[in-house]
């Protein structure tokens, strides 16, 4: 007899071993399905973010601007890599237009403009000439202002001409200024033939050496010139044209020539 009940209290003990064993698996199993189908949930949800970003598309207004500094083509790269920048950053997730302001301005190097964003925050961009590459960096609105107006400190100073008085009454040129200090440098001017037809032939051949006479009598090294169509203007008793300097002067001056008709003589001036 208690053999009987022994053995019936072993069975009862492995029954209810194996029920709550059942049971815990069971769990365990609902448990492991359930956290499996919410990392899937949250990968799909991280997915679909990701996807709204990348087909979240960013307006560019008033890049027209920037035209006559780029080409299409490369105003087409520089939407494309502000885009990519700002999409990476969470701080400008909700940044869909971006303003180009007419602060844009270029030096021997670089060409500096900068965008104003919906969200008051700030995008500046630097186009490399030496690489033909653009860089960006941003400023969030609280600091906005005062990023813009280290922008423009730094603008003045870039752009700021030379004090060309010491070397006006000296006669030489500033140390930046010359051109590996060659002499005798000839002449080598481009859109001469938008002269023809204007002035006289016999005198156009010679407007290469009068140039080159008075640009060595004014101390001015740089000899390449181009003569642009649209700036020639003629009257009755002259003719006037600018002939731009294809190496830039610090000071921004172009050389100013007239034409004097009836004295079939040049007049040359750097303003």
């Amino acid at each position: 007899m208690k053999k009987r009940i022994l053995i019936s209290v072993l069975l009862l003990a492995l029954l209810f071993g194996i029920l709550f064993g059942g049971i815990f698996l069971l769990r365990k199993n609902a448990n492991e399905k359930e956290k499996i189908k919410s990392e899937e949930q949250t990968v799909e949800l991280e997915k679909k973010t990701e996807e709204k970003k990348e087909q979240r598309k960013m307006d560019f207004v008033n890049v027209n601007l920037l035209e006559s500094y780029f080409s299409a083509e490369e105003i087409k790269s520089m939407e494309q890599q502000a885009e990519k920048l700002l999409k990476q950053d969470e701080l400008f997730a909700s940044v869909t237009t971006l303003t180009c302001t007419d602060a844009i301005y270029e030096t021997q190097n670089q060409i500096r403009f900068y965008f104003t964003l919906d969200d008051g925050s700030i995008l500046f961009a630097s186009y490399k000439k030496e690489d033909n590459s653009f860089f960006f960096w941003t400023e969030k609105k609280e600091d906005s202002e005062q990023a813009i107006a280290e922008w423009f400190k730094q603008k003045e100073a870039d752009t700021k001409a030379v004090d060309t008085s010491s070397w006006e009454e000296s006669q030489d040129l500033p140390i930046e200024w010359n051109e590996k200090g060659q002499e005798n440098i000839p002449v080598v001017l481009s859109g001469k033939e938008n002269l023809q037809g204007k002035i006289l032939e016999e005198d156009l051949n010679y407007l290469e050496t009068k140039l080159q006479k008075f640009l060595e009598e004014n101390n001015e090294l740089r000899r390449e010139l181009s003569i642009p169509a649209d700036k020639i203007i003629q009257t009755d008793q002259e003719i006037t044209f600018e002939a731009d300097f294809i190496t830039p002067r610090i000071d921004k001056k172009q050389l100013q020539v007239t034409y004097h008709i009836k004295e079939k003589s040049f007049g040359f001036m750097i303003q």
